[in-house]
């Protein structure tokens, strides 16, 4: 499964992941939708959506519990702003 993965600057202890899917959410789940272009920069399959209120949060130092942190692209500064707000 593919996430966003996000420390903020108020816990920076603390490792936020968001779940990223390709299947459309149901109408009344919270979803943000990836354009085309933040796909490609991601190299996730269009279209695709991020679950908001399904996150998951982990202490830093536990992230060797995962087989790899490496990013596969990165959201652009002016989506991932929207994202967070």
């Amino acid at each position: 499964m593919k996430s966003l993965a996000v420390i903020s600057k108020s816990r920076p202890e603390t490792l936020f992941l968001f779940p990223i899917t390709s299947q459309p959410p149901p109408a009344d789940c919270p979803a943000f939708a990836l354009s085309e272009i933040e796909c490609r920069r991601t190299r996730l399959r269009f279209p695709s959506w991020l679950v908001l209120d399904e996150y998951n949060a982990t202490k830093a130092q536990n992230a060797a519990d995962f087989d790899h942190l490496d990013p596969i692209g990165s959201l652009s500064p002016m989506t991932l702003k929207t994202v967070l707000t």
